[in-house]
């Protein structure tokens, strides 16, 4: 498959674009949530010297393989040779630009140029996409994973020779190394039955399957050797099971209704899943445009990537263990499949019921959400005053501009009914397209650029902990109650490790040492009596968008006698 100049253009043209949404002001927002997992693993293999046992305070945290937190430190030279907040982001970051590169790849294979650009300008720009792809984890990383294992075999599998299977192995294998066995599992769950329906088993069964496999799995297991043969202990292997097997068939965590999918896609893949309905009407009604030159449903293009969708939804539905961003790897089948709808729409425009359906109700609905929130935030209710510090009435205007420029886009599609030429018809289509992939663009812009940072101004660990690395206090003074693996507030100490307490007493008891200090949460003050106000020497700052200040970490100093 030959690049034109046309090709290096559309791809300049993403990779300029999910540049400035992914990387722009990566670093400057501290860690949240599970971030501080990722980057303080990472932080204490680096200085430990020792890339295969991930460590959070000292002890190691084999929850995740270890790749995901080696590709934070192959980033660590464009960051001073340090992990912080930019190089932990990065691997995610990189790998979402990959992936809308990947995407419009497969789109030019499967279809056509416009098809792939089309997708790929939409996954990019769901917000969901776009805040993993500004997180330091490794969900973005497997989503582009299984994407390149399954360009591979779309790229590769009409060829006669099968030599593609090595590395369609091997990209599930060093996948699985970042997320787990879901590197091989989600690839599989698609094109397994893809093969089963076409009849067509010729890329699985051949001489190259068991050595590809063979090979893929010894790069797989190597690490979980090399761990055994150092630690002596096989707590890797088991967590494989515990966190895929166990997770997948009998969950200890994270339990949602069977049904939690069928509404959650809608948030997780705004705004463009409310085109999603429509475009598998569209597609269901007529699988045309199939790569192999065979007709009929399910054995091309469209049935491919409808397969793909379906397939792993119904995985992830399967699944005990249910999680929003679980749905991440799902993502580019819903964008090709919303791009290409939008590409025959520019081809064909449609008529009737089917034009509701595909275009008016889901930007209507658009338009709704954006006018409601635009009204709500200029009203501001009694339930948001927790965050009238962030100037509402700046992002009340924001809304409704949005709002009005999704009307725009409206008035653009219905007035292509009235146009009595074909062609002028087709222009006015491509300008709605234009400017509703553009009005949703510049939300991302005001989100990530305006919305985000201006919240980051009420959050206070990072600041706390600067405060206290200032103090040099000893490593043996220094302690933290309850706090296993709170990577962020480890991240942003210097020392490695920190002294954990657990016991309240014990905790009591150095603190009866004026020359010790205690890190606390506020929920966990009242387990230790006798603490004065003025032994809070630093305290984080309070949040405004939290109801009570339970997890507000405290600097408590001893006192003799």
């Amino acid at each position: 498959m030959k690049t034109s100049g046309k090709d290096l253009t559309l791809i300049l043209i993403l990779t300029a674009l999910s540049a400035l949404l992914l990387l722009h002001g990566l670093g400057d927002r501290s860690l949240w949530g599970s971030e501080g997992r990722w980057a303080e693993a990472a932080r204490e293999m680096l200085a430990a010297s020792d890339y295969l046992t991930p460590r959070i305070n000292g002890a190691p945290y084999r929850d995740k393989p270890f790749l995901s937190y080696d590709m934070i430190l192959a980033f660590t030279p464009f960051t001073g040779g340090r992990v912080t907040e930019l190089s932990a982001r990065l691997p995610s970051a990189v790998s979402a630009m990959a992936a809308l590169l990947l995407l419009y790849g497969m789109g030019k294979r499967l279809y056509d140029r416009e098809t792939g650009f089309l997708s790929s300008l939409i996954l990019g720009t769901s917000f969901y996409f776009i805040y993993w792809g500004r997180t330091a984890s490794a969900d973005l990383i497997n989503m582009t994973g299984v994407l390149l294992s399954l360009w591979i075999f779309v790229r590769f599998e009409p060829a006669p020779s099968r030599g593609w299977l090595y590395p369609f192995y091997l990209s599930m294998a060093v996948n699985s190394l970042t997320k787990g066995l879901l590197g091989f599992a989600l690839p599989m769950a698609v094109l397994l039955p893809y093969a089963w329906i076409r009849k067509q088993w010729g890329w699985l069964l051949n001489r190259h399957t068991i050595p590809a496999g063979l090979f893929s799995a010894l790069i797989y297991l190597i690490p979980f050797f090399l761990d055994f043969t150092r630690s002596g202990s096989t707590d890797s292997l088991y967590l494989v099971f515990k966190e895929n097997v166990l997770r997948f068939f009998d969950p200890f965590d994270h339990k949602q209704p069977v049904y939690y999918y069928f509404y959650e896609i809608f948030a997780i893949f705004a705004p463009w899943a409310l085109f999603l309905p429509g475009a598998l009407i569209h597609h269901i009604r007529k699988p045309t445009c199939l790569c192999n030159g065979r007709q009929g449903p399910m054995d091309g293009s469209t049935g491919f990537v409808i397969l793909y969708f379906c397939s792993l939804f119904l995985f992830f539905t399967l699944s005990g263990s249910r999680r929003s961003y679980y749905l991440l790897p799902l993502f580019p089948a819903a964008s090709l499949i919303i791009g290409r709808s939008w590409s025959d729409l520019m081809r064909e425009p449609l008529r009737g019921w089917r034009s509701w359906v595909q275009v008016l109700i889901p930007a209507g609905l658009m338009t709704l959400i954006m006018g409601s929130a635009a009204i709500l935030v200029f009203l501001q209710p009694s339930l948001l005053k927790p965050y009238e510090a962030l100037n509402l009435s700046r992002h009340a205007w924001a809304a409704a501009i949005t709002a009005l420029g999704l009307i725009l886009s409206i008035l653009l599609y219905a007035g292509s009914k009235v146009r009595h030429s074909f062609d002028s018809e087709l222009r006015t289509v491509k300008l709605f397209v234009a400017v509703l992939l553009t009005v949703v663009f510049c939300m991302d812009l005001y989100l990530f650029f305006v919305v985000l940072p201006a919240a980051e101004s009420f959050r206070g660990l990072r600041g706390l902990c600067s405060s206290v690395n200032r103090m040099h206090i000893p490593q043996d003074r220094l302690a933290v109650l309850h706090q296993g693996r709170e990577g962020n507030l480890f991240f942003y100490l210097d020392q490695i490790p920190v002294r954990r307490i657990d016991d309240p007493e014990e905790a009591g008891r150095f603190l009866q040492d004026s020359e010790n200090y205690l890190l606390i949460e506020e929920k966990h003050r009242k387990e230790i009596s006798g603490i004065d106000p003025d032994q809070i020497i630093l305290q984080e700052n309070p949040s405004p968008f939290k109801q009570n200040d339970s997890e507000r970490f405290s600097l408590i100093q001893g006192r003799s006698g």
